[in-house]
C-alpha cells in the first residue's frame, strides 16, 4: 500500500482528503469552555460569542485528533502569527467557518506539512476573485458561465488557503494569492499548486504538495499534505 492510499475504513469525506498518516476530527462550532485548557480559553475570552464558538469547536477537534494520534493532551496555544502551536513532532491544521469546524494532525515522522481549509460553498465576489486569482486563473474562469465562475473561484481560494497553511511551518514565508497557480482535477477532486515566489525554497516546497478537495453539505473542504522525505522517492 502506498503512503497516499486510502484505508478501507475511512468513511468520513474529511478523512478522504488525506493520506493514512493524518488523523482528522470534525464538529459544529460550540462554546465549551470546560473542554479547553484555561490558557486556550484566555485567547478568546474577550471575543464575541461567534468567534468563541468557532475557536472552541476547532480546538476540541484538534484535541480529539491528537488523542487518536496517541499524543499526550496539552494546551494548543498560538504562535505570533496566530497559527496553532502544536506539540513536539506534530504538525497539523485547524479550520472553521459558519456551522463547521475541523482539524487534521499527523506526526512529523510521516508528514512534513498539513493544511486544512473549510469554506461555505457560496460564490466568491468577482472583485475578490481578481485579488485571489492569478491572471492565468482569471482567463480559465472566464471560459465558464457567470453562474459557475464565483463557485469555482471559491474553490481556488480554499485550496490556496490549505496549501499556504501546509507550507508555512516549513518555510515561514507568506505567499500572495496571485503568486500561486492552481490546477484542479475535477475527476480526481485533486489539485496541484505551482508558486512563483522570490524564494526558490518556497516554490520547491509547494511543488511537493499533494492536494484534494471536496464539495459536500454546503461546504468546500480542502486538504494539503507534504509527505516526509523518505516517502518522496
Amino acid at each position: 500500500m502506498s503512503p497516499q492510499s486510502v484505508r478501507p475504513d475511512k468513511n468520513s469525506f474529511l478523512d478522504l482528503l488525506f493520506p493514512n498518516f493524518v488523523v482528522t476530527a470534525e464538529s459544529s462550532p460550540h462554546i465549551c469552555r470546560s473542554s479547553l485548557h484555561e490558557d486556550e480559553w484566555k485567547i478568546v475570552a474577550d471575543s464575541v460569542p461567534e468567534r468563541q464558538a468557532e475557536f472552541c469547536g476547532g480546538r476540541v477537534c484538534a484535541h480529539q485528533a491528537l488523542k487518536q494520534l496517541g499524543v499526550v493532551d496539552s494546551a494548543i496555544l498560538q504562535n505570533k502569527d496566530r497559527s496553532p502551536r502544536w506539540p513536539d513532532n506534530v504538525t497539523g491544521s485547524i479550520s472553521h467557518t459558519q456551522g463547521y469546524c475541523a482539524a487534521a494532525v499527523a506526526k512529523m515522522d510521516d508528514i512534513e506539512g498539513v493544511g486544512l481549509d473549510v469554506e461555505l460553498y457560496s460564490p466568491l465576489d468577482w472583485k475578490l476573485s481578481e485579488l485571489i486569482c492569478s491572471p492565468q486563473e482569471l482567463v480559465w474562469l472566464s471560459s465558464y458561465s457567470l453562474s459557475e465562475r464565483g463557485k469555482l473561484a471559491k474553490i481556488l481560494f480554499s485550496v490556496k488557503e490549505a496549501a499556504f497553511k501546509c507550507q508555512f511551518p516549513i518555510t515561514l514565508e507568506f505567499i500572495d494569492y496571485a503568486q500561486a497557480e492552481i490546477t484542479l482535477d475535477f475527476n480526481e477532486l485533486s489539485f496541484c499548486v505551482a508558486v512563483n515566489h522570490e524564494s526558490p525554497e518556497v516554490s520547491l516546497v509547494c511543488s511537493k504538495i499533494h492536494g484534494r478537495y471536496e464539495v459536500k453539505n454546503g461546504f468546500i473542504i480542502s486538504g494539503a499534505t507534504i509527505l516526509n522525505s523518505p516517502f518522496l522517492s
